[in-house]
């Protein structure tokens, strides 16, 4: 199955905090609405910083405690899209094989990462990890 991106959407979609996208070490095996700022607290974490200096966060999900940090502002833009049944100009542009189209409705420049037992770093956490390769891949090509 074919998805496209409205790229309209891209533009027009509503920028979203930090503090409300998620990336949590679990499987969520839903994905309807949810009051997550309700029951997911997100609290200051006394402990010290990590190593890359970002202030730490705790909170707890089904029982069981996490320790997060804030990813630092990205070069990049993420997207919370919605897939959306395609109508006839769509079709009509692109084939019969186009059954869905993907809209941007929100957008964030950075988002919490969150660990079991320990304040996510470099060193334990592989999205972090992937993050500061992607700015060392920037560095690269700023130097080509």
């Amino acid at each position: 199955m074919e998805y496209i991106v409205d790229s309209k959407t891209l533009n027009e979609c509503q920028e979203i905090d930090a503090k409300k996208v998620h990336l949590l070490p679990c499987n969520i095996q839903y994905s309807g609405p949810a009051e997550v700022d309700a029951y997911f607290i997100v609290k200051d974490c006394k402990e010290e910083k990590n190593d890359t200096d970002q202030k730490a966060y705790m909170s707890a999900f089904r029982g069981r405690g996490l320790k997060g940090v804030e990813s630092k502002k990205m070069d990049y833009t993420g997207y919370v899209l919605k897939k959306c049944p395609a109508d006839n100009s769509n079709k009509e542009k692109y084939g019969d094989t186009l059954k869905n189209i993907l809209k941007a409705e929100k957008k964030f420049d950075s988002f919490m990462i969150w660990n079991h037992d320990d304040t996510p770093t470099l060193n334990n956490n592989t999205c972090l990890n992937s993050l500061a390769w992607l700015e060392v891949a920037n560095e690269i090509n700023k130097q080509l």
